[in-house]
Parts: C-alpha cells; sequence; structure tokens
C-alpha cells in the first residue's frame, strides 16, 4: 500500500495521476507515484515522446495550477524537438487559457518548434510570435532570442533574422553572442545574390564587439560563401582562412573542409590544397562528410551522381544518407529503390525521408503512389508531422481537380477517401477535434 499526506486544499491528486499513468501506459502493474516535480516532468516528457498527448494533458489538468508552468514547458520542450509546431502551439494555448504565465524558457521551446519545422503554418506561427516579441516588454535571454533568429534564419527570412539581431541590442539591451551571429550568418545563406556581403558585416559586427568566433561560427562562414559565390574563401584563400582559425585557438574539422570543397567546385589547385590540409591533419572523410557531398549532388537532381559518391567513399549510409538521396527522387521507381534499399541496409525510415518522397510524388501528382507510402509509412509505426499533413492535404485537393481526367485516379482508390481514413488511423495528437481541423 502507497502512503501519502495530502493536503485538503492542494489540488494535485497523487492517487489520481497514478491511475491516469497506469492507463497511458499500459503496463500490468501499476507504476510509482509521481510526488516530485522532477518525476512528473520525467513523466509528461516519457508521455509526449510516446505520442500520448492527451495523458500528458490530463496529467497536467490533475495539478496545482501555480506548479505547472515548468510541467507545461516540458510538454511544449519535446514537442518542439520533434518539430510538432501544432500541438506545441495548442498546448501553449491552452497553458494560457489556464491563466499560467509564459517563461522564458516557453518562447524558446516555440521558437525551437519553429525552427523545427518549414511549413507554411509554422511560419504563420513565428511571424505572430516574433510580432509578440517585439512589441511587447518580454524579458527574454539572449538563448530565446537566438532561438528566434535561428527560426526565421531556417525559414529564409534573412532580413528579419538580421533585423531582430540589430533589434534585440537596440531596443532590448541584450548583448548577442557567438551563437545570435552564427544563426545570422545562416541566414545570409539564403540571399544568393547578397548573402556573402551580408555575411561579412555580420561578421565584422562580431569581430568589433570582441566576440571570440568558434568553428561552429567559422563553418557556417564558409558555407555562405559556398551557397552565395563559389571559388571565393573567406580572408582571400584556404590557408588564410585555416591562418585565421588557429590565430583564434580552432582547428578546422571535417566539416570545415567540407564547405571548402564544396565552394571549390571545380577549382582543381583549390581542391588539391584542401585534399592536402586534410591528409596533414590527418582527417578522413566520414559518414558527416559524405553525406554532405551526397546532399550536394542530390539537390542538383543528379541521383546517378550521389549514388557515384556514396559507392567510392565505402562507408555504411546512415538514416542522413538517404534523406540526402530521397530528395532527387522523382519517380516512384527510384523512391521504392530507395526505401528497399534502406530495408536491406538496416536503416528505419524516418518521417524526413517518408516527407520527402511524398513532396515529390504529390508534385508529379502520383496519387497511387502517394497512397503507397503512406501505408508503408503507417506499417513502419512512423507518425506524420505538420509538413506531411500540408503536403497531403495539398495533394487531396489537386486530386480532387484531377480526378476526370487522371487515370491515375478511380472511385475504388480515390486519394481523398483514403487520406480521410488514414488520418483517423494516425492522429497527430489525441483529440480527433485536432485533427479534422
Amino acid at each position: 500500500m502507497f502512503r501519502f499526506i495530502c493536503n485538503v486544499s492542494r489540488r494535485f491528486d497523487v492517487a489520481a495521476t497514478s491511475r491516469l499513468l497506469w492507463r497511458a501506459s499500459g503496463a500490468s502493474k501499476r507504476p510509482q507515484l509521481a510526488t516530485t516535480s522532477q518525476q512528473r516532468i520525467e513523466t509528461l516528457q516519457e508521455l509526449t515522446k510516446a505520442g500520448k498527448l492527451q495523458a500528458a494533458i490530463d496529467l497536467l489538468d490533475a495539478t496545482k495550477p501555480e506548479t505547472t508552468t515548468p510541467l507545461y514547458n516540458s510538454v511544449i520542450g519535446v514537442l518542439a524537438k520533434q518539430g510538432n509546431v501544432k500541438a506545441a502551439f495548442k498546448t501553449y494555448n491552452r497553458m494560457k487559457k489556464h491563466g499560467l504565465g509564459s517563461t522564458d524558457r516557453t518562447y524558446g521551446h516555440l521558437f525551437t518548434a519553429c525552427a523545427s519545422n518549414r511549413s507554411k503554418r509554422s511560419l504563420q506561427e513565428l511571424c505572430k510570435l516574433v510580432e509578440k516579441l517585439v512589441a511587447a516588454d518580454l524579458e527574454l535571454s539572449v538563448v530565446s532570442w537566438n532561438a528566434a533568429i535561428r527560426a526565421l534564419a531556417r525559414h529564409q527570412m534573412t532580413f528579419e533574422a538580421l533585423d531582430l539581431l540589430q533589434k534585440m541590442e537596440d531596443n532590448f539591451r541584450i548583448e548577442p553572442d557567438v551563437r545570435s551571429f552564427t544563426h545570422a550568418l545562416e541566414a545570409c545563406r539564403h540571399d544568393r545574390s547578397d548573402g556573402i556581403r551580408l555575411a561579412d558585416l555580420v561578421w565584422r559586427d562580431m569581430e568589433q564587439r570582441g566576440i571570440r568566433p568558434d568553428l561552429l561560427i567559422y563553418n557556417q562562414y564558409v558555407s555562405v560563401y559556398g551557397e552565395c559565390g563559389r571559388a571565393v574563401v573567406p580572408f582571400g584563400s584556404v590557408g588564410a582562412l585555416l591562418r585565421h582559425m588557429r590565430k583564434n585557438g580552432v582547428e578546422p574539422d571535417i566539416r570545415t573542409f567540407h564547405a571548402l570543397e564544396s565552394l571549390a567546385g571545380s577549382d582543381d589547385e583549390m581542391l588539391s590544397e584542401i585534399r592536402n590540409e586534410m591528409d596533414r591533419r590527418g582527417l578522413k572523410a566520414d559518414i558527416v562528410f559524405m553525406n554532405g557531398r551526397v546532399a550536394e549532388r542530390a539537390g542538383k537532381g543528379d541521383l546517378q551522381g550521389a549514388k557515384t559518391i556514396l559507392r567510392e567513399m565505402g562507408l555504411k549510409p546512415d538514416v542522413r544518407t538517404y534523406q540526402a538521396l530521397s530528395v532527387a527522387c522523382k519517380e516512384e521507381e527510384d523512391a521504392r529503390k530507395i526505401l528497399e534499399s534502406m530495408e536491406e541496409s538496416g536503416v528505419e525510415p524516418n518521417v524526413y525521408v517518408y516527407g520527402t518522397l511524398m513532396k515529390n510524388a504529390a508534385k508529379s501528382h502520383q496519387f497511387n503512389h502517394l497512397i503507397w507510402l503512406m501505408k508503408k509509412m503507417e506499417r513502419s509505426g512512423v507518425k506524420p508531422n505538420d509538413v506531411i499533413m500540408s503536403i497531403l492535404d495539398s495533394a487531396a485537393a489537386r486530386s480532387k481537380r484531377e480526378r476526370a481526367k487522371s487515370p491515375r485516379v478511380t472511385p475504388k482508390d480515390g486519394f481523398r477517401g483514403f487520406l480521410r481514413i488514414w488520418k483517423t488511423r494516425n492522429a497527430l495528437y489525441a483529440t480527433p477535434t485536432e485533427t479534422e481541423e
């Protein structure tokens, strides 16, 4: 028998919570009571990671209101890492509905959710959140400001990200750190015409503040030149860049040299210098290096070229390798072969692989192929995210227009009808009303 002392005025019912957890887990034995705040946070995180959001919400509802803000933050944090924007913001709105105040951590998690998900809904929520951040007198840490800049960068909002970097100090007296400038440089990558000039300004601003660069920001800086310049290296040359890094006590890693190879293009002299520097440091091409090269080739639509790199390097592919390859799988046959190859390699396809393949199929109006991918994803136990749901909803609207003229869509296997049934079996969230939206 469990023994506990319960204050009558205390609204948190420990026994009720135990029953909730027991039912949610499906365990045969009743779990130990989650009596401390840290235990409840860990339990909530486990439930959320397992996709049992409603069970987590029930637990929150059984908790004393004035103690639940950290608990809500723990749920929002897990959803943010999953890129589950819809559920993260619904949980946040539920938190506000109960009259609970948001904290620095709450906003940091919400910005992280937006950065992890590039859907239209994510962008809309991000814009509203940034507007609130700038308009309201929110006392946020530099970490949360950095999360906001990063989210804007991920959504390719270059000038908005740079403007926020400026505002955080001018309007809110928040001193930016090296990570603030790292995310600002990431935003510069998306301006192909002016990215290098903007990146140079960001770097100069950082140096004038006396902020010491680290490896991550050097790699980001080189990446901007690779995306926007080609065969032009920060500080003038490969040697000058490496000397600048050494001066700041930073040693390049394999990612640095991958970024340099990307910007070298077909410049044989520069490529030779890069490889000599790698050899001198004893750096060997690893899976990260290989994935970068595969992604670069696949991003140009060259699936065979990407596969050739994979064979030449002789490294065992991981899930990120297949994520990169899936970008170039425009045909149904290629998509099926990629998934077969993953099975043979013992690599489980994730939501990003399925999402990319579905995006390609939807663009080509391959509705039967979409149905096949949806069935396979369901059998694999992979839950759809907001991006996939947006792709499928757009495809459904397109299939309605195409139904009369497309031989691929018949009354028997109509895509829209299948999608409605599939949604009920693969609900993103626990409550039916949220799934039906």
